[in-house]
Parts: C-alpha cells; structure tokens; sequence
C-alpha cells in the first residue's frame, strides 16, 4: 500500500509542477503578447508622416495635428510644431504657409516629414553667411 500511496503522491506533485509550468508559460506568453501589442502601437504611433508643397493649413493640422503656435504675417502664415531634437538642434519645425498653401518647411523631427524640396535640409551643413 505504501508503494500506491507514494506512486500516487508522485503523480499529485507532478501534476502540480506541470501546473505551475503551465502557469509560468501562460505568463510569459501573455508577457510577449503584451508587448507586441505595444510594440506595433508604438510603431504605429511613431510612422513618419509627411506634408507637401499646396497642402493647405487644414490639411498640415490634420496631418500633423495643432501646432504649438501659428504666426501671420501679410500674405505668409507660419505653423510651429515641436520636434524630438529641440536641444540639439535649437528651432522648432516650421511649415510656411504662402496664400494659405504650404511652399517651404523646415522640418527635424523623426516622425516628421516633407515631400517637397526644402530651403533647410536636414543633412545640410551649417556655413557662414559672410565671407571674411
């Protein structure tokens, strides 16, 4: 009888360590399925998303969203939006506005982007403006 008991006992605990294996793998796995889910919505959240030349000023705030600040001046509207590179590059991204139609921007953030030729690319080199 001794031998059933024992046998029996074996097969309870082993039961329960499958159990709590059981449970280990259900965690992890609802761990990395949690952080997919993360990671896709961030990757979602951080796509680059562009503006181009004639877009009118509702059209830049639905792509963009609101700017920090919108400047008018005479013909020309100027829409500032804040950027991920703030301190190291010093200028919030700009979008300028001519007749209500986006003809230039300069534009740091890595979510940010502009399909048309822009006066301050990214990659441009400083240099000065006066020659000694």
């Amino acid at each position: 009888m001794r031998a059933d008991r024992r046998s029996g006992g074996q097969a309870v605990r082993r039961s329960v360590v499958s159990l709590g294996r059981f449970r280990r793998v259900l965690a992890a796995l609802g761990m990395a399925s949690t952080a997919v889910l993360l990671f896709s919505a961030s990757a979602a959240a951080q796509e680059v998303k562009s503006i181009k030349p004639g877009m009118t000023e509702a059209e830049v705030r639905a792509t963009w969203g609101d700017p920090l600040t919108a400047r008018k001046a005479g013909n020309m509207t100027y829409l500032y939006y804040r950027n991920d590179c703030m301190r190291s590059c010093g200028t919030h991204d700009v979008v300028f506005l001519e007749n209500g139609q986006v003809v230039d921007a300069v534009v740091r953030d890595s979510h940010h982007g502009y399909d048309g030729v822009a006066s301050s690319p990214r990659d441009r080199k400083p240099e000065p403006t006066v020659k000694p």
